[in-house]
């Protein structure tokens, strides 16, 4: 397949696993893969990140910010 042998895909949808994630594209995708003959890695998810719990959680002040105005 045009000389690619691995893959990397980041399910841009999803911050944190979901079995969408974790048994579309860790099972299915990879098994699919496997049959092409191509490897295919996916990055670790944010999950437990402590810099998008800030983030997130900065948004939320800012919303309720804007509301009590």
């Amino acid at each position: 397949m045009f000389g690619v042998k691995s893959l990397i895909l980041q399910p841009i949808g999803f911050l944190c696993d979901h079995v969408e994630i974790l048994f579309d594209v860790d099972i299915l995708f990879r098994k699919y893969a496997v049959q092409l003959g191509l490897r295919l890695e996916r990055p670790e998810s944010l999950n437990a990140s402590v810099t998008l719990a800030r983030a997130v959680a900065d948004l939320a002040r800012s919303g309720l910010a804007r509301l009590a105005n």
